[in-house]
């Protein structure tokens, strides 16, 4: 166990530089764009992040704790056509404005997602882990309401879920802890919107299990050596996760057509992954998990990532026991995405963030050739920082020659710009440059939303 928390990493820390609070919301109509947007793009892309409501005011803020703010342009008929930035309306958000509590199921916290905005059953949602319920955010990113799925979902969803490309089934694994300790549940949701399974997958120490893998046979439950040091969360600290090499790391395996009883564990070297590249079925009954992977995470507590992660591949076999651990590109990356098109199935390409000391972005991304081994680079350039990248499929069967979207930050301007870069000559001038009137703040998670998943209202 590492030593217990302490201020190695204070609060006022997490939030400098590029990570600083916008101080208000923001809508921006017409933007300037240098290059060429697709005339055949319609839609929104949306990035969600921490932005404290009320600063570093409180006695205690935690970047991961921050409310959430999504960032958005709408990009139609080769046209930027506005930009916005709004807060989720989490309950201390409400109350900050003197908006009532947003209808619908709460959970008994108050917090503002902040992890993931995507897409689901024709709405768009903001999502975080933990036992906070999704938010429904209507076209112009405005909160309408927290759902459960129309009663359907018991107590959490995750900031990680994979929407299955050929079922539209969204699978999540959840925790919201102490409420649930012992376990974490395996929750799928069929394309109409119904929760169809909730189960409960006993675990031991309250494990942070940040995103799971999913192929065409199996839901894959990552229990990782970073859990809850309880001496710790008694004394009220909201993130008492450390790395503890006790706990172990294992990969538990569900039958997507079974049942949690039969699960399969299969333990692997002690490590902690916040991310899932991506994960299949091999015709000879392995299963590829690819993941952005810590050696060790978290060991003076949850003040943040104090180590940074390589590109690894397991290769597990549940049948036979059997799993192969082998690192992929050495460089330290995260925040890896393949396109939507291609989640649980087999894919060659995928896109990473480079990382840097600090846990903070740096000014390449990654695009893996996982077929030649091999990957090009995207170099934003001097004092310039990127984030996720997004990968946009142009038509069927045309994997690797993505549209892929990103904000980029540029240190000289204090501003950030919607990227484009193109799959297909990755190391190139981006296709298109949208420049924004603000800095986007370093974030998490967003999504590409094409109107013809949620069209404007």
């Amino acid at each position: 166990m590492g030593t217990k928390f302490g201020n190695e990493t204070t609060r006022e820390q997490w939030f400098m530089g590029l990570a600083e609070p916008l101080k208000e919301e923001v809508t921006c109509f017409d933007l300037p764009v240098i290059g060429r947007l697709p005339v055949e793009l319609s839609g929104r892309f949306l990035r969600i992040g921490p932005n404290p409501i009320k600063g570093l005011t409180d006695n205690f803020q935690h970047y991961f704790l921050g409310e959430g703010m999504v960032h958005g342009v709408r990009i139609n008929a080769g046209k930027a056509e506005w930009y916005r930035a709004r807060w989720v309306r989490g309950g201390q958000v409400a109350s900050h404005f003197g908006e009532p509590e947003l209808p619908g199921p709460n959970f008994e916290r108050s917090f503002s997602a902040n992890t993931h905005v995507t897409s689901f059953n024709h709405e768009t949602l903001a999502l975080t882990e933990g036992g906070v319920p999704p938010v429904v955010l209507d076209y112009e990113l405005n909160s309408l309401r927290r759902t459960d799925f129309n009663g359907g979902l018991p107590g959490a969803l995750s900031g990680h879920p994979k929407i299955d490309p050929i079922t539209g089934e969204l699978h999540a694994v959840c925790y919201w802890y102490p409420d649930k300790a012992d376990c974490v549940q395996y929750v799928v949701i069929d394309a109409d919107g119904r929760v169809i399974r909730a189960d409960d997958v006993p675990v031991q120490n309250m494990p942070n299990i940040h995103d799971m893998a999913l192929t065409k046979t199996y839901a894959v439950v990552l229990d990782l050596a970073v859990d809850i040091d309880i001496e710790v969360a008694m004394t009220g600290h909201p993130l008492a996760f450390f790395f503890n090499e006790e706990h172990g790391s294992r990969l538990g395996f569900i039958e997507r057509t079974g049942s949690v009883d039969d699960i399969v564990w299969i333990e692997i070297n002690p490590c902690y992954a916040f991310h899932v590249v991506n994960s299949f079925d091999a015709p000879n009954g392995d299963v590829v998990i690819d993941v952005c992977r810590y050696d060790r995470l978290f060991e003076k507590g949850c003040t943040g990532p104090d180590n940074l992660s390589t590109y690894y591949r397991w290769t597990v076999n549940p049948k036979l026991g059997s799993i192969l651990e082998e690192e992929v590109d050495s460089r330290p990356q995260d925040f890896p995405r393949v396109a939507p098109e291609y989640v649980s199935l087999p894919n060659r390409y995928a896109y990473c963030a480079s990382l840097e000391k600090g846990w903070s972005f740096g000014r390449y991304t990654y695009r893996h050739d996982l077929k030649l081994g091999a990957s090009v680079d995207h170099d934003h350039g001097e004092g310039r920082t990127g984030s996720e990248p997004v990968p946009v499929s142009r038509g069927e069967d045309d994997e690797g020659g993505e549209y892929v979207f990103m904000y980029v930050h540029d240190s000289t301007t204090n501003k950030s710009e919607l990227v484009l870069l193109d799959g297909r000559n990755f190391s190139a001038e981006p296709l298109a440059r949208v420049l924004l009137p603000n800095r986007v703040p370093s974030g998490f998670h967003g999504d590409w939303i094409p109107d013809s998943l949620v069209p404007p209202k």
